[in-house]
């Protein structure tokens, strides 16, 4: 009873200790439910929300791409799809180009040569004729078997294809639309014998020309024909056949003009073949010219 009047007496003149421990007979929950650890509890939210308030976090910005990096990333990928697509709509132009030059670059033999149309008679067994005492052997032969139609062959390419005549009703009367699609209309065929240019026969400037890409859906074998012309080389061969004679060519020049540039069709006064297609493959910016002038067979 002493204690508690004691205690009573140091609550009434508040002096009790301010210490943070507990009394005996203190609950162990009377810490917690204080307001002295309220207040603490106050201080640190405080401290907490002053922190933030000083030190906000810093937001994650996505880095902006910049505006010449964008139109950097643009070309590329156009290029990239532009490339994709001449390659799938021209794959037969550039793997006869390809093939070509990889048979130049390890020069291999090309499998076309002229002697295709040369026909050798068997060799005759035992073939003697006997006379006088004295046997005689049959002599044999050999001649060139010339193609009927009107061809080109250059060996060194392995081209050899039809040449073909475009009809000249348009030509003489000046309707130039539809002297075109007539020239459309002959390339499905083979390579053309320009209009309005001479035949091999006669002197002047003969010019033929032929596709190095076209659609792959358009009508024709030989839309691509003249897409190796673009390996050709000073000093090729060519051979022409017209009307069952063999005229022979020699490559002297090679060089890209715009399609104004309409000279290459000119009457330079000589003897002359002009073979002339579209540059760079699967486009039509240029055109591929290979002039070649006559040797003797």
């Amino acid at each position: 009873m002493e204690d508690n009047s004691f205690y009573n007496y140091l609550k009434k003149n508040k002096k009790l200790p301010r210490s943070k421990s507990f009394t005996q007979k203190q609950s162990p929950n009377a810490f917690f439910t204080s307001n002295k650890l309220s207040s603490h509890k106050v201080s640190l939210a405080n401290v907490k929300l002053k922190s933030k308030l000083e030190n906000p976090p810093k937001k994650i910005h996505k880095k902006e791409l910049k505006p010449w990096f964008l139109d950097f990333k643009f070309l590329f990928t156009s290029l990239f799809i532009f490339l994709i697509s001449q390659v799938f709509l021209n794959f037969s132009a550039y793997k006869d180009f390809i093939h070509v030059k990889y048979m130049q670059v390890f020069n291999i033999e090309n499998s076309l040569q002229t002697t295709a149309f040369k026909a050798r008679q068997e060799p005759l067994k035992e073939s003697f004729i006997e006379g006088s005492n004295q046997t005689q052997s049959i002599p044999l032969y050999d001649f060139e078997v010339v193609p009927t139609d009107f061809r080109i062959i250059i060996p060194s390419l392995n081209i050899n294809v039809p040449i073909k005549e475009v009809p000249k009703n348009n030509l003489f009367l000046r309707d130039w639309d539809n002297l075109e699609k007539d020239i459309q209309n002959s390339l499905q065929d083979g390579v053309i014998h320009y209009p309005g240019t001479p035949s091999p026969n006669l002197s002047g400037n003969f010019v033929v020309t032929g596709h190095s890409s076209y659609y792959p859906w358009s009508i024709g074998r030989y839309k691509d024909v003249f897409a190796v012309l673009h390996n050709s080389k000073l000093d090729d061969i060519i051979y022409v056949y017209h009307n069952q004679r063999k005229y022979v060519y020699k490559v002297t020049d090679i060089q890209s003009v715009y399609p104004e540039d309409i000279e290459v069709l000119a009457d330079m006064g000589d003897n002359r073949l002009t073979l002339i297609t579209c540059t760079p493959l699967g486009t039509n910016i240029k055109r591929l010219i290979v002039s070649a002038v006559p040797v003797e067979i």
